[in-house]
């Protein structure tokens, strides 16, 4: 006789949360929907088509071959730290596809290419918590030098094990005309997207049940930005502890944005889970060393934030359309790979 799982019990619990709580999940995937439409898929598409394209162009590493440094985690580093959270991801599965790089490496230099960027540091924690863009700089180059440590140690593993005999690299890009590399990056993208836009509706929905269950869990400044990082606007600048936290959950990301992560990853995170401490402290501790100097440079009127971000209040249904129209090309694209995969498999 079969035993009932602990996680079956939580899977029946969670089925009867949402019944429960229809209302409030409702409400919160309709903004979730609205955000993928007004600010995630804006902002993240062209980003992740053109981050797609130069990875498989092998444009930044040739430009790193000539300063001698491996340009496949060099371009998946830079890409990872000012692209966005899920951008590093995509870089490192793309060369995983493309027979690059192994998982077993994808799932070290996932490590250091997780960030959020200068965009949102700047523009939206920097601008409506800080009111301070030199604060923005300085909290985007607490997360850099946190990654670029990590990078470093990880790029001087690799060049003994490369003395030692180690893996060289299969090729320098793709030999598809660019026409091609294009088309096949924007398809790749629109898939891409998808996925993270599902993650968000979804962990939208549990953030809902979360709050309904536990009304108190709200009052914690704290919990939202764990939860789903965009929340971070929340919390308010109160000197060097207030910077040194928006920091540390910066570089953490939010739960939200690792099942983004995970979604388009075709590599286990098991080690970015375990380098996340250090990761973590190292970001508190370029902080601390980065605040001091900034500070001496605010202008006297920077004060708490009480502004939070407005997604957008337009009622235009042209985004809705283009995230309707890229679910299409992936689905169409997910069907013809599934076709292809089975010839193949008949084939043999």
């Amino acid at each position: 006789m079969k035993r009932i799982k602990l996680t079956d019990l939580a899977m029946y619990a969670c089925v009867v949360l949402s019944l429960f709580f229809m209302d409030s999940i409702k409400d919160n995937v309709i903004a979730a929907i609205k955000s993928c439409a007004y600010t995630i898929v804006p902002s993240l598409f062209v980003m992740c088509v053109l981050s797609t394209i130069i990875t498989k162009s092998g444009a930044i590493e040739r430009l790193a071959a000539v300063f001698k440094i491996d340009g496949r985690y060099f371009s998946a580093f830079i890409l990872g730290n000012i692209s966005g959270y899920p951008i590093g991801a995509k870089v490192l599965s793309s060369l995983v596809e493309d027979n690059r790089i192994t998982k077993a490496d994808a799932e070290r230099a996932i490590c250091f290419c997780f960030a959020s960027g200068p965009a949102f540091c700047l523009g939206v924690v920097g601008g409506t918590v800080f009111k301070s863009k030199l604060l923005g700089v300085m909290l985007f180059l607490s997360i850099f030098l946190s990654n670029l440590t990590l990078y470093i140690f990880f790029a001087v593993k690799r060049a003994r094990k490369k003395r030692c005999g180690g893996e060289n690299d299969t090729g320098s890009g793709s030999k598809l005309p660019f026409s091609d590399l294009c088309s096949s990056a924007v398809v790749s993208s629109a898939y891409s997207m998808v996925s993270i836009c599902s993650a968000i509706l979804f962990f939208s929905a549990i953030i809902a049940v979360v709050y309904a269950v536990a009304p108190f869990a709200g009052s914690f400044s704290i919990v939202p930005p764990i939860l789903e990082i965009s929340r971070i606007t929340s919390l308010k600048y109160a000197g060097l502890t207030s910077f040194v936290i928006v920091a540390v959950l910066m570089s953490f990301g939010g739960l939200c944005v690792h099942m983004q992560v995970k979604s388009i990853a075709s590599f286990s995170l098991k080690q970015f889970y375990i380098t996340r401490p250090v990761q973590l402290l190292l970001t508190a501790f370029y902080a601390f060393i980065l605040y001091a100097p900034a500070q001496k440079y605010l202008p006297a009127n920077v004060k708490p934030s009480d502004t939070e971000i407005i997604i957008s209040s337009s009622d235009s249904l042209i985004p809705f359309v283009c995230v309707l129209l890229m679910i299409v090309i992936a689905i169409t694209h997910k069907r013809n790979h599934s076709t292809y995969m089975h010839k193949i498999v008949r084939s043999h």
